[in-house]
């Protein structure tokens, strides 16, 4: 695996690409009157859109709707985005005028997987026209053309940057000239494609399809292969999802579907080698972005860069390069996380009494790996319980992570409960899935000793394992901690693991010896006096598949 500097600093969002580190993002200006764009001020929308998307939604004096949709993955932190309806542009270059048009602040911003445009509109090309998408700085002296796409009574508009974007109805001719020289290769290599008058000859055709291989040469490898900081990865990939809709409008020769707009993108025969390489440059690129990530969130006990870790995987996801033969299925991300949810504080109240009410306080912290405490974050809580009713049984903790419900006992013994809190990363409004687990009364599980057994599965691919081992476990609430005497691989090993009713999850397992370190990782089930353990790693011995079948308070000899 290759090695390289990805330029961090603390200040991790998109949003401080934009403002000085330490700004706020929010506090943009609604955008004024520049040039000869002239807009409807009164009817700007504005929404702060974080990773897990959103839409916001304006109708101009003109009765034209906009609605901009952004797609989760596509910001990597809170933004507050400001949509303003265009009512005209003076000199538009388009014979067919608008079809609709808005003023997007702040400006500069710029999407990893692309935000479409709604217009609903009745306007249509008139003869001799086709819809244009088109893109323009703030005065509307640096224009663009894009992706458009007529979806019945809506113009749909593919949007990766801002900040004016719109579609009108233009001639060839028009089309020609409309774009301004750009210093940006992407956007003169689109302006050349939409330049080139439909439909397309064989001569256009192939003129195309060398364009296609061009800008993967020139721009997608080596920006993902160059990317040093999440800036430039985001661009990288944001040209990576412009570059795969430029193929699809190839492959039509000059159409531009709906679908492509949606990113349901065609595969042409003569792309694939370019697009396997893409993605492999991909893969490593955001795993660079996770392991730098982690770095800072473990140093510095960031909760920015521990949600950008997950802002990186759900990309891998969106490519569909989330493999754990890439290290980036989200297991494998939540497994190695540089934090972890601890309950600070969550048992039933002393005294319980049937049919009062009683309150129960949950304390849930934030602790990073290599340190002793906690920190306050905020979470979502779902609280279960047997023999309880729970007023409150789902909500928001305060920003300390404390949660409290009024709970009642409906019967005098057997009664617990089961909490689990998901922590709210920062500009989101749901909790995610890094996740701690509460639990108290009868029925909690405790795993605390130890345990021994029989294990089995395969070493180095296809080596059988038939021997013992010894697992001695230490619980603090929902946090397993232990050591594994192991008879046959490697000698001492030290497990973890998150409990969650009777499922162990998160489990890692690591083992060291003869200067090497392996780590395992995997999940497990307890039964009583029984329990199961799974691990895996692909590249641990050669790989490794390990079965282990416990027993509480037994005791095994390895062979001699």
């Amino acid at each position: 695996m290759r090695t390289k500097f990805w330029g961090f600093h603390l200040c991790l969002t998109l949003s401080l690409l934009l403002t000085s580190c330490g700004g706020d993002s929010s506090t943009s200006p609604a955008p004024t009157q520049q040039g000869p764009i002239h807009t409807d001020i009164n009817k700007s929308a504005s929404k702060t859109i974080g990773p897990d998307g959103g839409s916001i939604t304006t109708t101009g004096s003109n009765g034209i709707q906009y609605t901009l949709e952004v797609p989760a993955g596509a910001l990597i932190a809170g933004t507050k985005i400001t949509v303003t309806p265009v009512s005209s542009i003076d000199d538009l270059g388009l014979d067919g005028g608008l079809a609709g048009a808005v003023v997007l602040q702040p400006s500069g911003l710029e999407f990893a997987y692309p935000a479409i445009l709604h217009i609903t509109t009745t306007k249509t090309a008139g003869d001799g026209q086709r819809l244009q998408a088109f893109s323009s700085n703030g005065d509307f002296s640096a224009r663009a053309l894009g992706f458009a796409a007529s979806n019945g009574d809506e113009v749909e508009v593919m949007v990766s940057h801002f900040s004016a974007a719109g579609a009108g109805f233009g001639t060839e001719e028009n089309l020609s000239s409309f774009a301004t020289p750009s210093s940006d290769v992407m956007a003169s290599f689109i302006n050349d494609l939409f330049e080139i008058p439909v439909p397309w000859s064989t001569v256009d055709i192939a003129q195309a399809t060398q364009t296609g291989h061009d800008v993967f040469s020139q721009v997608v490898l080596p920006e993902l292969q160059g990317a040093g900081t999440d800036a430039e990865l985001i661009q990288a990939l944001a040209d990576y999802n412009g570059w795969r809709s430029i193929l699809d409008v190839i492959d039509a020769t000059g159409v531009v579907d709906v679908n492509f707009l949606a990113g349901i993108h065609n595969t042409p025969t003569e792309y694939v080698d370019d697009i396997n390489q893409a993605l492999e440059a991909a893969a490593q690129a955001i795993l660079d972005a996770i392991s730098s990530n982690s770095f800072v969130c473990e140093a510095h006990e960031s909760i920015t860069a521990l949600g950008n870790v997950l802002f990186w995987q759900k990309q891998a996801q969106l490519l569909g390069i989330d493999t754990v033969a890439n290290h980036l299925d989200r297991q494998t991300i939540l497994n190695n996380l540089c934090a972890h949810v601890i309950v600070d504080s969550g048992s039933l109240p002393a005294n319980l009494q049937v049919g009062f009410p009683h309150s129960l306080d949950l304390d849930f912290g934030l602790q990073f790996n290599g340190s002793s405490g906690s920190i306050d974050a905020p979470f979502f809580v779902e609280v279960t319980g047997v023999g309880l009713n729970i007023q409150s049984p789902q909500g928001f903790s305060d920003s300390h992570g404390k949660y409290t419900t009024v709970i009642t006992a409906t019967q005098a013994g057997g009664v617990s409960f089961f909490a689990t809190a998901s922590l709210v990363l920062p500009g989101t409004k749901v909790g995610s899935d890094v996740q701690g687990f509460a639990s108290d009364g009868a029925g909690s599980t405790d795993v605390s000793g130890d345990w021994a057994g029989p294990e089995s599965g395969t070493l180095e691919g296809n080596s059988p394992l038939e021997w013992a081992v010894r697992v001695h476990l230490e619980q603090n609430q929902n946090a397993i901690s232990g050591t594994v005497t192991e008879c046959h691989i490697l000698p001492g090993a030290t497990i973890s693991a998150t409990l969650t009713g009777t499922q162990l999850l998160n489990v890692t397992v690591e083992f060291s010896g003869d200067g090497a370190t392996c780590i395992a990782h995997g999940s497990g089930t307890v039964n009583g006096n029984s329990m199961t353990i799974t691990v895996d790693d692909p590249e641990c011995n050669g790989g490794l598949h390990w079965v282990m079948n416990l027993t509480k308070d037994a005791f095994v000899q390895c062979p001699q």
